[in-house]
């Protein structure tokens, strides 16, 4: 994908936590309202760009759908959302992580996933992981095992989250500790990887694991 401008990613997070908030799009207006953007033209060329850029998906509204009073024609979707319909998730495989020493991030969607959403619980801004590496199988995570990730940054120590370190992706146990944060493997073998506070942020956080997909 091409990247963003900072205000292209401002609308397209605003987008995004508006979907997760209310389970619909914002409307032209309320992005203009929110951005401060006051020409409505204004709102649908940054829109038209995120679809060009591969960002948004514009989607059919069922038919009789009813939003706030509205049936509007088209309904906007981030692609990094998945959609729910009748129970099923689709859920984006967007590349792969290391549980072992760090490899070079996760960038773009690699394939679709569909998953029961019973599964995964109420959490709509979700993507999917493939594991390489074996630091995590003590959590019952192994080598070629896909997790579900809430893409979120709020925490809490004994998490398995995806941190990105040096713009390399790891899936390990999150611990603050005094002083630093400890990304512990679930792997007696293995070391722990410590991340002094002057250098750690929560941007480092890309999400917790909250499910996980277990070929035999």
């Amino acid at each position: 994908m091409k990247p963003l401008t900072k205000r292209q990613r401002q609308i397209l997070d605003f987008i995004s936590d508006y979907i997760c908030e209310h389970g619909y799009a914002p409307t032209i207006r309320e992005i203009g309202a929110e951005m401060n953007i006051k020409s409505t033209n204004g709102v649908s060329e940054h829109i038209e760009t995120l679809t060009r850029k591969g960002y948004l998906i514009r989607e059919e509204a069922e038919h009789g759908t009813k939003k706030r009073g509205k049936r509007p024609a088209r309904s906007i979707r981030p692609k990094h959302l998945p959609t729910i319909s009748k129970g099923t998730l689709e859920i984006p495989l967007v590349g792969k992580v290391t549980a072992g020493q760090p490899i070079h991030a996760f960038e773009e969607t690699e394939d679709l996933i569909y998953f029961d959403q019973s599964l995964v619980g109420d959490a709509r801004d979700i993507f999917a992981l493939k594991i390489q590496g074996e630091s995590m199988i003590e959590k019952g995570i192994n080598d070629g095992d896909i997790v579900f990730v809430h893409r979120t940054r709020e925490v809490k120590n004994g998490d398995i989250v995806i941190a990105l370190l040096d713009e390399e992706a790891t899936c390990k146990l999150y611990y603050q500790e005094p002083g630093r944060v400890r990304l512990q493997p679930a792997n007696a073998t293995m070391d722990p990887i410590y991340v002094a506070p002057g250098a750690f942020t929560k941007t480092m956080i890309q999400g917790v694991v909250i499910g996980m997909y277990h070929s035999f």
